[in-house]
Order: structure tokens, then sequence, then C-alpha cells
């Protein structure tokens, strides 16, 4: 989905680094600030989502959820093509 393999970076990728790079590839957002924030709180937290569109416009999601030991589990989500007209463009976005 996001075209980056973190295997053949130079140097590790934090999730900070990562969130910069998925931020650049979509429309500008409030939501990467709440995501930010959530992945980087300690302490409890409750499950929330996040709409959010690539530099084309087609829609995708963000899920965050609260795991073991204070991680975060991020969840992207392409949405079906409607606009578009055809279900190949989500087929597309998520390779």
């Amino acid at each position: 989905m996001w075209k980056f393999d973190p295997e053949i970076a130079f140097v590790d990728v934090t999730i900070l680094d990562a969130l910069k790079d998925w931020q650049r590839q979509s429309q500008p957002n409030p939501a990467w600030a709440d995501i930010r924030d959530f992945v980087m709180k300690i302490g409890p937290q409750s499950p929330s989502a996040r709409e959010m569109k690539w530099k084309n416009g087609d829609v995708f999601s963000c899920s965050l959820k609260p795991v073991a030991l204070g991680a975060t589990l991020l969840i992207f989500q392409t949405e079906p093509a409607v606009s578009h007209g055809t279900a190949e463009k989500s087929r597309e976005l998520q390779e």
C-alpha cells in the first residue's frame, strides 16, 4: 500500500519516520497529528479511526488500536472505489 520497505533502509525506521512518509503520500489532514499523538502516548487509550485521502483523492482509513505493553496497531484500509465506478482502482491501491 505504501510502497516502502523498511528492510532496505540504510538506518532503522521509526514510527515517526513512517508517519512522515505516509503523510507525504496523502492529502493534508490534521488526523496525522492525532495519529502521531496516539502512538506516542503512554497509558490507556480507546480505539479510534480516521479517514484520509491519497494525493489523487481516493479515500483510505486508519484504525488505531492499543495493544499489549503500550504498543499501537495501525490498520490502513482502502475504501471501495465507488466514486470511480470500479473495484479495479481499489485493488491497484492495495498493490
